[in-house]
């Protein structure tokens, strides 16, 4: 019995190993929550009642646009502007991850402005953008979809 036992933690221990390093790599690990934002008369509006960091410059935020087959990251570049860009990066569709004035790729180290222009290759084209309507006197912003 005791052999069985041991066989047993052994294979049980190998398993939560060989788990923990799949969970450690890749878009299972990222343990950022992403709000999906409703559209409504072809604008999203998102509440920064929602996204508190937006209301610090230099600050970003994950979401998604229902219906819209895209992963964004909004971020506050000034007290008037905030920016809204996709997170696929144009080389392979990893995601991308604002790093201070960037957007790092972390699958083959492309990198982007916060315009979403390449810096960095290998991707070749921009991170796509969306227009955003914003007046920093109010508690949302508008994403344009349509």
């Amino acid at each position: 019995m005791n052999g069985s036992r041991r066989d047993f933690l052994k294979t049980t221990s190998t398993f939560v190993s060989g788990s923990l390093v799949f969970l450690s790599c890749g878009e299972l690990s990222e343990v950022t929550p992403t709000t999906t934002i409703t559209v409504e008369n072809g604008k999203a509006k998102v509440l920064l009642q929602d996204f508190e960091q937006l209301k610090t410059i230099g600050q970003s935020a994950y979401f998604k646009i229902s219906g819209i087959n895209d992963s964004l990251v909004a971020i506050r570049v000034s007290e008037n502007q905030i920016r809204v860009l996709s997170r696929i990066c144009t080389h392979a569709g990893c995601k991308v991850k604002h790093e201070s004035s960037l957007l790092d790729c972390p699958c083959h180290g492309s990198r982007f402005d916060l315009n979403g222009n390449v810096i960095k290759g290998p991707a070749d084209a921009p991170l796509a953008s969306y227009m955003v309507e914003f007046n920093s006197t109010d508690d949302f912003f508008n994403v344009i979809v349509s």
